[in-house]
């Protein structure tokens, strides 16, 4: 049944995930993750699911390795030492001189009768 499917078999290593870096991208590697990020701070990419099912597979009680909360991001506020009026004008003026063009080049290219002498 379903428990055949979790154990690994002989044929099947233990550590299937074969890592493409060379030797020394590893090691640096390993060395940025274990300055960065003490043991106890590491954080489970995995989905709460995912944790539970493979603690439960490892024998482990659920509430025995509980992750702590991530620290809420700090907010960044900021703070205008002007007003936009200026930038909105020069907008205004820029968005009138484009319809007055494109009104322009729809009036004058217009086809004109012939002028006919009387």
């Amino acid at each position: 049944g379903a428990s055949n499917l979790a154990a690994p078999t002989s044929a099947q290593p233990a550590t299937a995930r074969v890592d493409p870096r060379s030797p020394d991208a590893r090691d640096a590697a390993l060395a940025a993750q274990t300055s960065v990020q003490p043991a106890a701070a590491r954080v489970d990419p995995r989905s709460p699911d995912a944790r539970d099912a493979a603690r439960a597979a490892a024998g482990v009680s659920p509430s025995a390795s509980v992750q702590p909360a991530a620290a809420a991001p700090a907010a960044i506020t900021v703070t205008e030492h002007s007003s936009q009026t200026l930038a909105i004008v020069f907008s205004a003026c820029a968005l009138a001189i484009a319809l007055l063009a494109v009104g322009f080049v729809a009036v004058s290219r217009r086809p004109r009768p012939r002028w006919n002498a009387p």
